[in-house]
């Protein structure tokens, strides 16, 4: 998640207009909460739970709103794709062909996360 922020940054850094500075800020504020020492995602839950580890030292639960989660997702999703010619490498038919791997990987993660069944307190499934 971290690459894909970082990523994001870049992507912002070659195109302002693309990636504006309200998302740069939005993902500034992810990054806080992904790097905050022994914390625990709980992406679009905004529980209040005490968690500890096996040493019994406590986790904080660091709820994801969902603008939060949206942005984190549209990034993940941009760092997947492969496109062949931001590939630094001069055959283009392993270009092609390493992209199409790639991306076909991240179809099927995608696949199988669409067709996840997810619980939201006082919600369906």
């Amino acid at each position: 998640m971290r690459r894909a922020l970082d990523k994001l940054m870049l992507d912002h850094l070659k195109d302002k207009a693309g990636i504006d500075d309200y998302l740069i800020g939005r993902r500034t504020r992810i990054l806080v909460k992904i790097e905050h020492p022994n914390s625990f995602m709980m992406y679009g839950m905004m529980w209040d739970i005490d968690l500890v580890d096996a040493a019994g030292k406590p986790w904080r639960l660091q709820p994801m709103s969902t603008p939060e989660t949206a942005l984190t997702g549209f990034a993940v999703s941009r760092d997947r794709y492969c496109r062949p010619e931001q590939l630094d490498t001069d055959d283009d038919v392993a270009a092609e062909q390493e992209c199409k791997r790639r991306n076909e990987a991240a179809i099927e993660l995608f696949g199988r996360i669409e067709k996840a069944s997810h619980m939201m307190p006082g919600g369906r499934p």
